[in-house]
């Protein structure tokens, strides 16, 4: 279901901000874990250019225990529903076991996943095992499982489906990646083949620290992701080009968004704020970092 993804940006659409927190002041330069993540619309007048706002909730153990993403009713300015993940954990250990993703909406339209997961001897995702429950406005379950397989180029990713009716898919990726582990190029050779070209900052990526699940999907992943749904690396990006092919291998299309960031004393990034070629309606938007001990 990596469709979810376009949820983490599309949730960001609302109006009035007067019913969400102002923005505070930046906290100390050693706060390293992410608290808040607010999306501004450059276009807009303080305060009504808060547009969204997620949040972050840790454990003990400074392990991510939910994460919730508002949405803001531009009609009556207030919060007509959320999308929260629910993150848990097998003792001691700092992957998750268990993911329950739910989405609320006020609305007439509500679902939930629940996602059990597996990791290799290397602590990457070997198996997801996931159902879908639509509950509004009208009953469905879905039931499926995916099965990562690495190699010295990539993954090939094994879809099964059980419910609502049995079939198979498989997906190979290639991928190379700098010293760092970021993702410098990303291939998906399937029915729509498409390639990402990524340059990065050599600053920390705040995102990474709190994604507990290092999917293996570069885009479109299951998980949350934020600035154009890209899975979050060890470094910010700078640039990403995205092209699609066709089934000859020619390049039919061509995106490229370069990020500009403002950093703490730390080296962490405060603001964050994009330029797409061709422009993008997403192009107005600034992203603020408040961080927490």
């Amino acid at each position: 279901m990596k469709f979810l993804l376009i949820l983490s940006l599309a949730l960001f659409s609302c109006s009035k901000s007067d019913i969400i927190d102002p923005l505070p002041t930046p906290p100390a330069a050693d706060s390293i874990y992410l608290s808040k993540f607010f999306t501004i619309d450059t276009t807009l007048a303080a305060p009504a250019d808060t547009i969204g706002e997620t949040r972050f909730a840790y454990d003990a153990q400074k392990r991510l225990k939910t994460l919730t993403m508002f949405r803001i009713n531009a009609a009556t300015g207030t919060r007509d529903s959320a999308y929260i993940f629910t993150y848990t954990y097998n003792g001691n250990d700092s992957l998750p076991a268990h993911i329950y993703e739910r989405q609320d909406f006020r609305i007439n339209y509500k679902f939930s996943f629940e996602h059990f997961l597996i990791y290799n001897a290397s602590r990457r995702l070997s198996s997801d095992s996931s159902r879908f429950i639509q509950t509004q406005p009208f009953a469905s379950t879905s039931v499926y499982s995916n099965k990562y397989i690495y190699n010295s180029t990539g993954f090939t990713d094994s879809t099964y489906n059980y419910l609502p009716s049995v079939s198979t898919a498989k997906e190979d990726v290639q991928q190379t990646r700098d010293a760092q582990g970021n993702v410098t190029r990303d291939y998906v050779d399937n029915v729509n083949r498409i390639s990402y070209d990524v340059t990065y900052d050599g600053h920390v990526n705040p995102l990474y620290r709190v994604s507990p699940v290092k999917e293996p999907y570069f885009s479109n992943a299951t998980y949350p992701t934020f600035l154009e749904g890209k899975t979050p690396q060890k470094s910010n990006f700078t640039r990403i080009v995205t092209s699609q092919y066709n089934t000859a291998g020619t390049i039919i299309g061509t995106v490229t968004i370069n990020y500009a960031y403002t950093y703490k004393s730390n080296g962490l990034p405060l603001f964050t704020r994009q330029a797409t070629t061709p422009a993008a309606v997403s192009d107005k938007f600034k992203y603020y970092f408040v961080y927490t001990n």
